[in-house]
């Protein structure tokens, strides 16, 4: 690989991978931070966060993640050809993908006890711990209809070359995100880090929905 700044096209290809580099870490930090809180609950509740991130990983690699990755191209040629296609589009593989989500979200919240108990529960690993995991499992579940909303909605902005107003949205989400668990650790205990995720993934969604139709009626009145 060559790095030749004096090219336009190698500059314009650095400020649109950038800012997509820069919005994947931010969101890591997201996840990161209920984890780092939940610390200072006391022994077991990292463990406790780490396994029910694995179990929604699962579901989000397998579905969310390789359905967006497959119709994102679909949803580019339609913002390429015209914005009101696109907006059509946009819909129609939201709530397409949340067809999908939502049943399996309705099947983790009332088998997710189960799940996690042929899982995990073994040795230390107690019935409790199965009752608390399953806790975080139905929060972070929850979650997933507005990460699949977020998700397109980014990539709405990708398609229109857009990759710094996600960036911006994911900054403002992140520092809500810090004061909320800060307070709500006094307030609420272990529950705002069980809250956190859905938090940060419903104002995700609507700064992006915001974001996006200002951006759409900014490019109809040009």
């Amino acid at each position: 690989m060559k790095f030749k700044w004096a090219d336009a096209e190698f500059r314009k290809l650095m400020r649109l991978t950038i800012p997509v580099t820069l919005n994947s870490i931010i969101y890591q930090v997201t996840v990161l931070l209920p984890n780092i809180l939940a610390r200072f609950f006391g022994e077991g509740y990292i463990s406790t966060m780490v396994y029910a991130n694995q179990i929604i990983s699962i579901m989000q690699t397998l579905i969310i993640i390789n359905l967006i990755s497959m119709l994102y191209p679909t949803l580019t040629r339609s913002f390429n050809k015209s914005i009101e296609e696109a907006k059509k589009k946009l819909v129609l593989f939201i709530n397409g993908s949340n067809i999908l989500v939502i049943p399996m979200i309705s099947g983790m919240i009332m088998l997710g006890g189960l799940v996690v108990k042929v899982l995990f529960e073994r040795g230390n690993f107690t019935h409790e711990s199965t009752i608390i995991v399953w806790q975080f499992l139905i929060f972070l579940s929850l979650a997933l209809p507005f990460v699949v909303i977020r998700e397109f909605i980014f990539k709405a902005f990708y398609a229109m070359g857009d990759t710094k107003t996600p960036v911006k949205n994911s900054l403002i989400v992140i520092i809500i995100q810090i004061i909320f668990l800060s307070a709500g650790s006094f307030w609420i205990g272990v529950y705002a880090i069980m809250l956190s995720p859905l938090l940060a993934a419903v104002l995700s969604t609507i700064l992006g929905y915001r974001s996006l139709r200002k951006k759409n009626r900014v490019t109809r009145e040009k």
